[in-house]
């Protein structure tokens, strides 16, 4: 007798997504959605639990990346690693910015580098873990090639306008600071700190730093402009030339642009 063919009984969406919920990389999308989802309210309402729950959500997702990093691949706390990371890592970098957002008084235009980061993150996860497990959805399902298109066409910009948000909350740091806002020398001494680092190793801070200092030459060049003002910022671009001759990240060429989505690279293209 022809033996009977058992087929494999299908499983539905909800179970799939239910089997997806229960692995370490949607947590970590988790943490990103929370980013995603609470900027616009917070933006709208300015309440202070949002913004400390987006930092907590922040600290959720890039934690998760260290512990994979630094623990899951060698099963124990590797201690130099993460003594190496520190300049080495902007994974750890951002990390310790948010935590030090977390607890300093509010500042809305912090929030956005990570709003951009999350939002191409977790379009990452849709395209490539999503969709593809959830849905069973190919590379040519409509919202995939969407998904794609729309990360090939603003990826790169979005990685400028993050650079340039982060020089603007430098010169926030630094207007609060002569203000004697309430800990704002801790958040001065750190972010001075991190865009150093951040200098040195991203080719995108080091490209809008350039256009702000032609700019900026553009202005004070002008001949309305008073000689106190141009010598003053004579004196401080000297300065400025003179502490970036200081390294204090190991002297190597900017990153490319590529990452995964579960390294979460940021500096590297956010995908």
């Amino acid at each position: 007798m022809p033996q009977s063919t058992r087929t494999q009984p299908q499983t539905t969406p909800t179970e799939r997504f239910l089997k997806l919920a229960n692995s370490l990389q949607f947590i970590w999308f988790a943490g990103h959605l929370v980013v995603i989802l609470s900027t616009p309210l917070y933006l709208f309402t300015f309440s202070d639990f949002l913004y400390r729950t987006i930092y907590v959500a922040v600290l959720e997702s890039f934690g998760i990346i260290l512990y994979q990093q630094y623990y899951l691949k060698t099963h124990s706390i590797n201690i130099q690693a993460i003594k190496n990371s520190l300049f080495n890592d902007e994974n750890f970098f951002y990390f310790i910015l948010a935590s030090i957002w977390l607890f300093l008084p509010q500042s809305s235009i912090t929030i956005l580098p990570y709003f951009i980061f999350s939002l191409f993150h977790g379009l990452r996860y849709l395209e490539t873990v999503f969709l593809p497990k959830v849905f069973l959805c190919n590379e040519t399902n409509s919202w995939i090639v969407r998904i794609k298109n729309f990360s090939k066409d603003y990826n790169e910009r979005c990685m400028y306008w993050v650079a340039s948000i982060e020089l603007l909350i430098f010169v926030q740091c630094i207007f609060k600071a002569l203000l004697w806002y309430k800990n704002s020398w801790i958040g001065l001494v750190i972010y001075s700190f991190f865009i150093k680092v951040r200098y040195e190793n991203s080719k995108y801070l080091t490209s809008v730093f350039s256009q702000w200092r032609v700019r900026l030459d553009g202005i004070i060049s002008h001949p309305s402009m008073p000689p106190a003002v141009k010598r003053s910022y004579n004196t401080l671009k000297l300065k400025i030339v003179q502490i970036s001759k200081y390294q204090l990240t190991p002297k190597t060429a900017h990153p490319s642009s590529s990452s995964a989505s579960t390294s979460a690279s940021t500096d590297k293209k956010a995908i």
